[in-house]
């Protein structure tokens, strides 16, 4: 066959190739036509996205509450294997949040599950050791210790300069929600303790100035499961600076 035929014919092969454009999304290149990335199942405006998503990708269920609608997220990925965009008011992408399969394991990982898989076909086509529950336990356990990946949550597959953007620290929404839906979920605190717990914690994670009562606040709130001895037994040492002492030694 000729050059020139051979030319021919890969052109004719790869013409799709033709109409595929990189993306660039939330510091991400992606392959995609010339609208969005082909992995992108749907747009949603990022008004819509704040509202309605960003604080349950935040919290996820790290202490044994769902505040994730999964059912919902599955419907819009197709059952989480494909990405959401989020565009602004000018349709320029903001976010990119990718599938809730993402993993982030590295060739070595890879390597290791390749060969427990091998060990455990191995043990399953071993007449005596196929009905050892244990054996092929032992496998999978030996090397979940070995993984280089750490383990990737719902809040991680958000950026954190979107959270950053929109004032939102997952660490301490999670404190929150922890004092109000954990430690006073049969017995409801009010909205405004909770409201003044977050501007505390928010304060302490910023490490701006908390004062010796306001710590005691989140103590006795948090009914004594947020203990910060350290800085409340410091603050009392200065207690005196924090509070205004009254003219008149009488006054209350």
């Amino acid at each position: 066959m000729k050059q020139d035929e051979r030319k021919a014919i890969l052109k004719e092969d790869f013409r799709f190739l033709d109409d595929i454009t990189i993306h660039e999304v939330d510091g991400q290149l992606m392959l995609g036509d010339g609208e969005m990335p082909f992995n992108v199942a749907a747009v949603m405006r990022e008004e819509e996205f704040v509202k309605k998503w960003i604080m349950p990708f935040a919290l996820g269920n790290d202490f044994g509450i769902n505040y994730f609608d999964v059912g919902t997220w599955h419907k819009l990925t197709h059952r989480g294997t494909q990405s959401v965009l989020v565009v602004d008011a000018e349709d320029k992408p903001v976010l990119l949040v990718r599938p809730l399969i993402t993993h982030n394991l590295t060739g070595r990982d890879f390597d290791l599950l390749r060969n427990v898989s091998r060990h455990i076909q191995q043990v399953q086509a071993d007449t005596y050791r196929s009905n050892d529950p244990n054996a092929s336990m032992e496998a999978a356990t030996a090397v979940k210790d070995h993984l280089e990946a750490k383990r990737l949550t719902l809040t991680d597959l958000v950026s954190p300069e979107f959270y950053e953007k929109h004032g939102i620290v997952p660490e301490v929404e999670k404190k929150v929600y922890y004092i109000k839906d954990v430690i006073h979920g049969r017995t409801p605190a009010k909205i405004e303790d909770i409201n003044k717990s977050r501007e505390i914690l928010y304060r302490d994670h910023r490490k701006e100035k908390v004062t010796a009562d306001e710590y005691l606040f989140l103590k006795n709130l948090s009914k004594d499961q947020f203990i910060i001895d350290e800085k409340i037994s410091a603050q009392d040492a200065n207690k005196a600076q924090d509070i205004e002492k009254p003219s008149n030694p009488l006054e209350c």
